[in-house]
C-alpha cells in the first residue's frame, strides 16, 4: 500500500496531484471547507475514484487545520475500490439511499465501506442502521457527517459520478486483495445520574422523558435555567444506555425547539429507549483516544499503513487550544504519520461487537493495514 498527504491551500497547489495514478486500485479522499476548492481538485482529476465531505476542521497529519483542503492519496496493492453516490430530496429517505448504495457496492468480495453522509437534512441514523442491518457481517463500515464551522448552515459531500453535492450520501467500497481495515470507536466519556426513558420523539427531537417536558427535565438535571440552556447543551450530551450499559452511543443536543419544550440533536433518539447525561471534558477525550488506541492494540498486531480519524465537531469545540492533542496522540502511539480527518456533525463506527452505529461526541479512527 502507497499513501500520500497533501495540504492544498489554492489552486496552483492541484498540480501535486497529477502524478499519481489513476486506476481500479486508487482513490482520493477530501475533507476541507472550501467547496470551491474541493470541486477544483475533483474537475482536475474527474478520473479518479474521488470522495470526501465538508468540515467543521480538518485534521492533518498531527495537528487540527481550519483553512484549504486535505487529501490523502491511496494505492492498493491488489484490492480494488468502487464509489457510490445516491441524491435525495427528504428526510426520511435514509433507509432506501442505505439499501441502494449496499445494492451498488455489493460483491462477494466486498471487504469495507467507508461512507459520508450530508449533514443538515437526511437522518443519518436511519442509513447507519439500514446498512448495518442488510450488510454481511464480515464488512466493516465507517465513515461520518458531514460538518461546517458550527454554524449549521451549509455542508456537502464529494464522490466521484455527482463532484460537490449538497443533498446526497456517498460511499467507497474497498474490494479483495492484501487490503485490511479496522473501524474502531470510542468518546472517553461516561454517563452519570438515572435513566430516563424517551416518552415522546421524532426525528432529531425529543420531547418527553418520563412523560415531562424534555428541556424542563435537562434543564433541572443540570442546574439551569431553560433561558441559559444554549451554552451548555456540547457539556452535557445524552447516552443511549438501555438496562446502564457502561458507555452507550452518544447523542448531541444542538439547541432547544421553538417552543422551549423540546430538545433537537443531530441524530434520532426513538421513544422508549433510555437515555443519561454525560459531561464532557478536555482530560476525558483525551483518556479517551489512549483508551481507544488500547483496546486498538489489543486487537492489532501489526501497525497501520495509513488511517482517517472522524472526531466530533463539539469535540473539537470542548478541546478548544488542546484540539492538536488529539491527533498528535494518534500519530505517536499508533505510529502512523499518513493521517486526514475531519470535525464532522456524526461518527459512523464500530461497537465492541462490530455493530455498527451514528455517534456523537465520539472519536472514530479508520484503519489500513496489509495482510
Amino acid at each position: 500500500m502507497r499513501t500520500k498527504v497533501l495540504g492544498i491551500e489554492r489552486a496552483e497547489d492541484l498540480s501535486l496531484l497529477d502524478n499519481w495514478p489513476k486506476t481500479k486500485n486508487t482513490f482520493a479522499i477530501c475533507f476541507g471547507n472550501d467547496a470551491e476548492l474541493m470541486e477544483a481538485a475533483f474537475q482536475r482529476h474527474p478520473d479518479m475514484n474521488w470522495i470526501g465531505a465538508s468540515a467543521a476542521g480538518q485534521i492533518r497529519g498531527r495537528e487540527k487545520v481550519g483553512s484549504g483542503i486535505s487529501i490523502e492519496l491511496f494505492e492498493l496493492e491488489e484490492s480494488y475500490v468502487k464509489t457510490s453516490a445516491v441524491t435525495f430530496n427528504s428526510r426520511e429517505e435514509g433507509e432506501t439511499i442505505a439499501e441502494q448504495l449496499y445494492s451498488e457496492l455489493k460483491s462477494p468480495d466486498l471487504k469495507s465501506i467507508l461512507i459520508f453522509s450530508e449533514g443538515l437534512v437526511i437522518d443519518a441514523t436511519d442509513v447507519t442502521n439500514k446498512l448495518q442491518e442488510i450488510k454481511a457481517a464480515s464488512i466493516s463500515i465507517g465513515g461520518g457527517v458531514a460538518g461546517d464551522p458550527l454554524l449549521y448552515e451549509r455542508t456537502y459531500v464529494l464522490e466521484k459520478s455527482i463532484g460537490v453535492h449538497e443533498k446526497a450520501v456517498v460511499a467507497l467500497g474497498i474490494y479483495g486483495g492484501k487490503t485490511q481495515v479496522k473501524v474502531f470507536s470510542h468518546s472517553g466519556v461516561t454517563p452519570f445520574g438515572i435513566e430516563r426513558e424517551v416518552t415522546k420523539s421524532e426525528v432529531g427531537i425529543i420531547y418527553e422523558l418520563d412523560g415531562k417536558p424534555a428541556a424542563q427535565v435537562y434543564a433541572e438535571y443540570i442546574g439551569k435555567d431553560i433561558s441559559e440552556l444554549k451554552q451548555y447543551l456540547i457539556t452535557y450530551p445524552f447516552a443511549i444506555t438501555d438496562n446502564y450499559i457502561e458507555e452507550g452511543v452518544v447523542r448531541t443536543p444542538t439547541r432547544v425547539s421553538d417552543d422551549g419544550q423540546g430538545i433537537i440533536f443531530t441524530g434520532h433518539i426513538p421513544e422508549g429507549k433510555k437515555v443519561r447525561l454525560m459531561q464532557s471534558a478536555t482530560s476525558k477525550f483525551i483518556d479517551g483516544v489512549y483508551d481507544l488506541i488500547d483496546h486498538v492494540k489489543e486487537i492489532q498486531t501489526s501497525q497501520p499503513k495509513a488511517a482517517i480519524a472522524i472526531s466530533c465537531a463539539c469535540r473539537m469545540a470542548v478541546l478548544g487550544t488542546e484540539v492538536d492533542e488529539e491527533p498528535e496522540t494518534i500519530c505517536s502511539e499508533l505510529g502512523v504519520e499518513d493521517i486526514v480527518g475531519f470535525y464532522s456533525f456524526g461518527e459512523i463506527g464500530s461497537d465492541l461487537e462490530d455493530n455498527c452505529h451514528l455517534y456523537n461526541q465520539t472519536l472514530t479512527l479508520v484503519l489500513f493495514y496489509e495482510e
